[in-house]
Formats: structure tokens, C-alpha cells, sequence
């Protein structure tokens, strides 16, 4: 978001932003993540579960698990906008600045 940021582009005005997992950083910074939440002790918990049977050698054939996710809509996704809004080019560094300096 921050090199969005950087181009002047306004989320969700002009961008829609999506993350992945409902880590706690997602509502703490401006404007709000929008995220797909997955199970995760349902995830870890099927996973220990193939990985101890693999460990025992009773594991079965590989089988394709569907977890459910979950959308949580917050202030980073928006509508189409109605026209398309050029963002301004990134500036090029001046010749010998550092990463730090930027």
C-alpha cells in the first residue's frame, strides 16, 4: 500500500486493495485492510494431522482439503471507478542516493 501511496493513488478511490489472513496489523493501519480470512487452527490442525500419519506411514493418498474463507470488507476496497485517473510516475532517485535516503 505504501508504494500505491507513493503514486498518489487513493485507496479505494482509484485502487481496491486485498490481503490475505486476518493478521492484527490489517486494522491498524490507514485505511483499513480488506482481507479473506482462512481457518487457521482448522488449517494447522488438518495439517499436523497429515503430517503425523506421514510419520506412522499410514498416510493416505494425497486428496485435495477445502477450507472455507471468509471476506471481511473493510476501507481499502471500493467500486470501479467511474474513470480510469492516471498516477503520477515514480520519481527516479537522484544519482548516488541511497535506499535510506528515499
Amino acid at each position: 500500500m505504501d508504494a500505491l501511496l507513493d503514486l498518489d493513488a487513493r485507496i479505494p478511490g482509484d485502487v481496491s486493495v486485498v490481503g490475505f489472513d486476518d493478521a492484527e496489523w490489517t486494522t491498524l493501519v490507514r485505511p483499513r485492510l480488506s482481507v479473506v480470512s482462512q481457518p487457521v487452527q482448522e488449517l494447522g490442525g488438518l495439517a499436523a494431522d497429515i503430517l503425523i500419519h506421514r510419520i506412522n506411514g499410514t498416510a493416505a493418498r494425497p486428496r485435495r482439503h477445502t477450507l472455507h474463507t471468509t471476506y471481511i470488507d473493510r476501507e481499502s476496497t471500493g467500486p470501479v471507478p467511474a474513470r480510469v485517473r492516471r498516477l503520477r510516475a515514480p520519481s527516479d532517485p537522484s544519482p548516488g542516493a541511497d535506499a535510506a535516503s528515499r
